[in-house]
């Protein structure tokens, strides 16, 4: 399953062959939506999009991007968060799954942004446990892609740009000998062709504004259009070379009704969202840098995603390989079909097939001495449980406090929290106790902490999710913070 950030997907494997699997509707999306209406009654996918222009503020887009948040909306006695949406999404997908095949799922694998959070991951986790989903499985996104592609093609290094609604998600894969192995993956989960759509509607707002002197700012209807209006433009602009945007009585001036009539070039859309497409490059250097690779070893790009079909991503894309033309051809579908791939290989429907895939970001500890210790490193293989012994840096230290972090800096401060743990120790001289730090990453990329007194055998464990990291932020928030920073362990000396 594919759950997008505007649309989502479902595909099957039946009888060896991937198939994608229509909504109630005939069609092979499904709007990711819910929406509250007025009656206390929540409406999901395609009849929630139905209605999304005349009930804006209770039909939130892009719930997938908030999952891990404290994001809510709320109609009523009706309060959804964003879990709760996804849930209610992924269930609609499971009954037009089941409808589709007459039986219920036996396996399902749910496809998430390679650069999402641990917390984000366990969110959807959990929102396909609810949907009555049977999960076994959550895959990267590109990696989902690079399974999709390797029926077209084998034994070859491929670079795949997924750049989707409102996420960005780049990987470099070798396909051979039975086996898809990510050496690199990076993402942004707040980059995706939304923000393309929102640099087209601050263009129009400002214009309005400029020429009607009326401020559309917090006109909810208003906004709507203009983003439907403004993603409609971005895909004209990517066949033609100029459009045109009309919106009649968009809202009321002073002078009585507004109507938008503006013309916009693929050129001048090019200029408002440079920065944007920058941003791309910086993922796609990044992941050749982490490969330690060149655009020389690539021999293939895939490009997929929506938001991919602009022609300005194709052109960088070329630019950063060396000219070498992108592959499109897997832009319908490809995540879904990867994804039912895996649960085939999960299931043993498909034989002779290893996907090994990637754990996006380091984990490690804070120490005394103000850094991090790297526990596990960024684009190492899943599963994976890695381990580091510590110690204490005072004598007769009553605990030890480890804060764990997710994050490329030696500065704790700058990465991400993921948990505290607190662990009692007897009375010992300095640097005599061991402390064992296990961090296991399941092949969900889930991340479990255990840290064990070696001397004692007591220990405190945790499991990386929202409510551990909300848990462990607002302790560091806390006035308990500096008190407890000081019984952070201490690297022995010989590590």
């Amino acid at each position: 399953m594919d759950f997008g950030t505007r649309n989502s997907a479902v595909a099957v494997l039946e009888a060896g062959k991937v198939r994608p699997v229509p909504n109630a509707q005939g069609a092979q999306t499904t709007p990711s939506l819910v929406s509250l209406t007025a009656e206390g009654d929540v409406l999901v996918g395609t009849a929630a999009g139905r209605q999304a222009l005349a009930n804006p503020a209770h039909t939130p887009r892009a719930a997938k991007l908030e999952l891990g948040t404290g994001w809510r909306v709320t109609r009523g006695d009706v309060r959804l968060t964003a879990e709760d949406a996804a849930g209610l999404i992924l269930a609609r997908l499971r009954q037009d799954a089941e409808a589709h095949l007459g039986r219920p799922l036996t396996a399902a694998v749910l496809a998430v942004p390679a650069g999402f959070r641990r917390d984000q991951r366990a969110a959807l986790l959990r929102a396909g446990e609810r949907a009555g989903l049977p999960v076994m499985r959550l895959i990267n996104e590109p990696s989902a892609v690079a399974m999709a592609y390797r029926l077209h093609r084998d034994d070859c290094t491929v670079l795949i740009v997924d750049l989707g609604a409102g996420t960005l998600d780049v990987s470099l894969v070798d396909l051979g000998d039975g086996t898809v192995l990510a050496w690199a993956t990076a993402g942004d989960s707040r980059l995706g062709g939304d923000d393309w759509d929102r640099r087209i509607v601050e263009h129009l707002t400002d214009r309005v504004r400029l020429r009607h002197g009326v401020d559309l700012t917090g006109d909810a209807t208003a906004a709507q259009r203009l983003r439907e209006a403004a993603e409609a433009a971005k895909i004209e602009l990517s066949a033609v070379r100029t459009t045109t945007l009309r919106l009649p009585y968009l809202a009321t001036g002073p002078d009585g009704p507004v109507h938008l009539e503006e013309e916009l070039t693929r050129e001048e859309f090019e200029t408002l969202t440079r920065d944007l497409l920058e941003r791309c490059r910086a993922h796609v250097e990044r992941i050749l840098a982490d490969a330690e690779r060149t655009p020389a070893d690539i021999d293939r790009v895939v490009l997929t995603g929506g938001a991919a079909r602009m022609p300005a991503v194709g052109d960088l894309i070329r630019r950063l390989t060396g000219g070498r033309e992108p592959h499109r051809g897997l832009i319908p579908g490809a995540v879904a079909g990867g994804a039912a791939l895996q649960a085939g290989i999960m299931t043993g429907d498909v034989k002779d097939v290893l996907l090994l895939d990637l754990t996006p970001h380091s984990i490690g500890i804070e120490t005394v001495e103000g850094t991090t210790t790297e526990l596990i490193e960024r684009n190492t293989t899943i599963p994976t449980k890695r381990s580091e012994v510590f110690t204490t840096h005072t004598d007769h230290q009553s605990a030890v406090v480890l804060h764990v972090v997710e994050g490329e800096g030696e500065d704790p401060a700058r990465d991400r929290t993921l948990a505290v743990l607190e662990l009692a120790l007897p009375p010992a001289p300095r640097g005599v106790p061991r402390i064992e730090v296990t961090a296991d990453c399941d092949p969900n990329d889930i991340l479990h902490i255990t840290a064990e007194d070696l001397g004692t055998g007591n220990k405190a464990v945790a499991t990386v999710d929202q409510a551990t990291m909300e848990r462990a932020a607002a302790l560091l928030r806390s006035s308990r913070w500096p008190g407890l920073r000081a019984l952070a362990p201490a690297t022995l000396p010989d590590s």
